[in-house]
């Protein structure tokens, strides 16, 4: 049995999210750092070269791009591998990705450009710009939201639309506000932060009520032609296809799809032209003499906006922007922003304090990990060239001690927990004078450390033991009302899941219980790998799951919550007859129970 597929399974739900939205990867231990003489560039141009190499390598990366920008100056740039890998066509920093959520920030850079006009009060109901904006709410008081909430992800809009997530023909922004008149909020807003493509591309279709521009155009012409990056759109114009690299998952060269989420992530960029935002944002706002924002607007957008947020612990955002130190806490600020699709993945992370950003672009799907790794040692390394600063020696790791405990008192523990940070839940039990976590069919143990905290073991074959170290350690907590689990990871402390307590359903729901699928699926059209999963009713103890796992919430015979705080949770199903048939409606998925 491969060891890693299985872990990765795991961490698929409890671990990418959560690395991805925390910045929790940086330097390994395998990494044998090097010492660079301060302003020896050279130097620390050929080991960043080095290390590109040997982690495209180790992951089987196809080709890659990037870009470290000092001040006004881009002081390292390079391609590696291919954009096309059959034709032998290489990386070059022309070559054109697809940045993914990075798109993110400039739509965010956008509505602030018309906030600074007077334009767009980000303070204001949303809905005095989109007057046609309206979902349901299942909450004593309906949401009032504002764009500020959105650039922040606290809106409690629903986190996705899974259905044109993926799309040939997606819907028009009209239709798109139109079809969500029949879905429901997901969360009260300033809850927790729950990152949300559909919020972020409503904020788009504002940015074109507001200045009566459509939004493609008034990126192009408000941001992207005064910082001179000619092969960058949100859509693919004509004279970019030539520079437009090819995806892979895998060796597989994959198809292009288009999207409902054009301003949440469907950037087209190359690592020059997003080299002349690094430096327009280093310098407040400006590139060459021409100015995109005051710089008073962009320290309003890179200062923390969710200080008073209680379920955030640890997590800082501004507008548009992560700020998060991660393995760069030393250096001061860090500003930052990731994408991801199947296929393209992008990390943009700038030190302000330093006068360093870097941009890193590839076209695998093997790539997650290793963009965010080399834009972490890209600006360690350049850094310590620039200014001699290294970060602190990390102490070797301790060993921790384990400890004996009554388990029994931890059964008051006991029950369901979701994940904060994205589309995942356990089940977690004393079974056998043991600790144990059930994710889909595995099983991991609790080891008890001192304090109560615990680090996770996979069992294989109930045999083999495997620690998941990624995961830090847990530790059961009351945190703002709510039984939570922490996770520890160098000494700080975040939300990892909170407990959900759902009521036994009634017969209604019983006799829903099986396998559903849906039926309406554009021609052409697919769903991510593995999603289809998602698409089944389970009644476990009493209680209703959505995919064998996410505790649902029942409020009516013909409506259920998804249970949980932050991304993807209290999503709402729904049941309507037509035709004298019941079909599920999620996520604008319509379904039909198999027979």
């Amino acid at each position: 049995m491969n060891k890693k597929l299985i872990q990765r399974s795991i961490i698929f739900f409890l671990l990418v999210l959560i690395l991805i939205s925390f910045g929790c990867t940086g330097v390994h231990k395998d990494q044998k750092t090097k010492d660079i003489p301060k302003g020896d560039y050279k130097v620390a141009e050929d080991y960043l070269t080095k290390y590109i190499e040997k982690q495209m390598k180790k992951k089987k990366v196809v080709g890659l791009s990037i870009v470290v920008v000092e001040g006004t100056e881009v002081i390292y740039k390079k391609g590696f591998g291919y954009a096309d890998k059959k034709n032998k066509i290489p990386v070059t920093t022309e070559t054109i990705f697809r940045v993914g959520s990075i798109s993110k920030v400039f739509t965010v850079t956008g509505a602030m450009q018309l906030h600074e006009q007077g334009r767009f009060d980000i303070d204001k109901p949303l809905k005095n710009y989109i007057p046609n904006f309206f979902l349901k709410s299942r909450f004593s008081e309906v949401p009032v939201v504002t764009p500020r909430m959105i650039m922040t992800h606290h809106s409690g809009i629903p986190s996705d639309l899974f259905k044109d997530m993926k799309a040939m023909n997606p819907p028009s922004y009209e239709e798109l506000i139109e079809s969500l008149h029949s879905e429901y909020y997901a969360c009260q807003p300033n809850v927790i932060l729950a990152y949300s493509n559909l919020a972020m591309t409503i904020l788009g279709h504002a940015i074109e009520k507001v200045s009566g521009q459509d939004f493609v155009s008034y990126i192009d012409s408000n941001i992207l032609a005064p910082l001179d990056m000619k092969n960058s759109s949100f859509e693919l114009k004509s004279h970019m296809e030539k520079l437009y690299a090819k995806g892979y998952i895998g060796k597989k060269e994959v198809e292009q799809y288009n999207t409902f989420a054009v301003p949440a992530g469907l950037l087209y960029s190359n690592a020059d032209d997003m080299g002349n935002f690094i430096i327009s944002i280093l310098n407040g706002g400006e590139f060459n003499g021409k100015r995109i924002l005051k710089s008073e607007t962009l320290n309003e957008m890179t200062k923390p906006q969710n200080t008073d947020i209680v379920l955030d612990k640890n997590t800082k955002i501004g507008l548009g922007w992560f700020l998060i130190s991660s393995k760069l806490e030393y250096a001061g600020k860090v500003i930052q922003h990731g994408g991801d699709w199947e296929d393209f993945h992008a990390q943009m992370t700038l030190l302000p304090d330093h006068n360093l950003g870097i941009i890193v672009m590839t076209n695998s799907s093997t790539g997650a990990g290793v963009v965010r790794k080399v834009a972490v040692e890209g600006l360690r390394i350049f850094l310590e060239a620039k200014e001699g600063l290294k970060p602190p020696e990390e102490k070797e790791e301790e060993k921790l001690k384990k400890v004996k405990i009554d388990v029994n008192k931890y059964k008051e523990y006991e029950g369901y927990y979701a994940i904060t940070s994205g589309m995942g839940a356990f089940k977690f039990e004393v079974i056998n004078n043991k600790l144990q976590l059930s994710v889909m069919k595995f099983k991991l143990f609790l080891v008890p450390h001192p304090d109560d905290w615990f680090s996770v073991n996979l069992s294989i074959l109930k045999i083999f033991r495997m620690k998941i170290k990624d995961l830090g350690i847990l530790g059961f907590r009351k945190f703002d009302n709510h039984q939570v689990l922490m996770q520890k990871t160098k000494d700080k402390e975040y939300l990892f899941a909170i407990k959900v307590d759902p009521e036994p359903v009634s017969e209604v729901w019983i006799n829903r219980e099986g396998d559903y699928e849906v039926v309406n699926l554009e021609e052409g059209a697919e769903l991510f790998p593995g999603f289809s999963e998602i698409f089944k009713l389970k009644v476990e103890d009493g209680i209703l799951l959505l995919g064998g796992a996410h505790p649902l919430q029942p409020i009516s015979d013909t409506e259920a919550y998804l249970m949980g705080y932050g991304r993807n949770k209290g999503d709402m199903i729904r049941i309507e007859e037509i035709d004298g048939e019941e079909y599920l409606f999620y996520s604008g998925f319509q379904l039909k129970k198999k027979k």
